[in-house]
């Protein structure tokens, strides 16, 4: 039987049983599990080049650590791109974390779609959101200042309540959406973006 034969069924034995998952999971080396929550919290595949500067980690030092995820099967490889191999392992990965230790993974996540380098509407959207999990208002209002910008250069004239309301799914008239209008004058809206900061790795 091949090694890759012998993960997928170790790995379908262990989605049998949430908990002896979950305490897999719990027992992987910090940068592993960091790499893996990174991966859940972004729902949605990585590259690579990507998920190391999410990560803080150099891409040999990417390498060296998702290769045993990969051998157990706890992430996929798709052309390159990075995902979790299954919704409970993504799961899994996110209740190991401490709370502190999960609004570090959004504001890593939310840091990679606001640093793309051609940030639309769509991504700009998906960082504001990780940001405000994270507790970030500072960068969200930044985000709201580009999301609003972006919106009136395509013609877009709605007022600014209802576009910091998409931006961060809420309703206009909410004290959150009240307070984001407020930071972002008509005039001028900046475009600058986060800085970036080195990801903390897991303890």
């Amino acid at each position: 039987m091949s090694g890759a034969a012998s993960a997928q069924e170790w790995l379908q034995s262990l989605l049998q049983a949430g908990e002896a998952l979950r305490e897999r999971v719990r027992a992987l080396p910090p940068a592993q599990l960091w790499l893996l929550a990174l991966l859940s919290t972004a729902g949605t595949s990585i590259d690579s080049e990507s998920l190391a500067l999410a990560a803080g980690f150099s891409p040999a030092e990417i390498a060296d650590h998702l290769a045993p995820l990969e051998h157990q099967g706890l992430v996929t490889n798709a052309g390159g791109r990075w995902s979790t191999a299954h919704d409970e392992i993504a799961a899994a990965s996110r209740a190991a974390l401490t709370v502190e230790q999960q609004r570090a993974a959004h504001r890593s996540i939310g840091e990679y779609h606001a640093g793309t380098d051609v940030a639309d509407a769509d991504t700009l959207l998906r960082a504001a959101r990780h940001f405000l999990i994270a507790g970030d208002d500072s960068t969200v209002q930044q985000l709201h200042r580009r999301f609003a910008r972006a919106a009136r250069e395509r013609g877009d004239r709605r007022a600014f309540s209802e576009i910091a309301a998409e931006l961060i799914d809420e309703e206009a008239h909410s004290s959150r959406v009240s307070v984001l209008v407020r930071a972002c004058p008509s005039r001028g809206v900046s475009d600058s973006g986060p800085r970036r900061a080195r990801s903390p790795h897991l303890p």
